[in-house]
């Protein structure tokens, strides 16, 4: 199924934007867990809207000092990826944890389709 190819980039992309090589490995697995079928489902959304689904959606998280969300919003959406695939994404990323830093920063949460050749 071409849900599959697409699939495990949702997942890197959502361990980068939760901190990458800085982010502890508990905050790293938990991401994990929580974004595969949250992700998975965006994508299935994103095939039955268009069934050449080609585009990129950021969500922008502001993270309190605590780790804790201020703020989550669509950053960016570009291609042919629809408005209901955008609310997907930013709902699946309010399931993602995020790590303590000391102070308020702003994270990325990146999802990308790219038609494969």
């Amino acid at each position: 199924m071409r849900v599959r190819r697409f699939f495990a980039l949702a997942i890197l992309l959502t361990v980068v934007a939760c901190g990458g090589e800085a982010a502890s490995p508990s905050i790293a697995d938990a991401n994990m867990k929580a974004g595969r079928g949250r992700f998975r489902r965006c994508y299935q959304e994103a095939f039955a809207a268009n069934p050449n689904p080609d585009g990129r959606i950021v969500v922008r998280v502001l993270v309190a000092p605590d780790g804790s969300v201020l703020s989550m919003d669509v950053g960016e959406r570009s291609g042919n990826l629809s408005e209901v695939t955008a609310q997907c994404v930013v709902d699946a990323a309010r399931a993602l944890r995020w790590e303590a830093s000391g102070r308020t920063d702003l994270r990325h949460v990146s999802f990308t389709i790219r038609k494969q050749n």
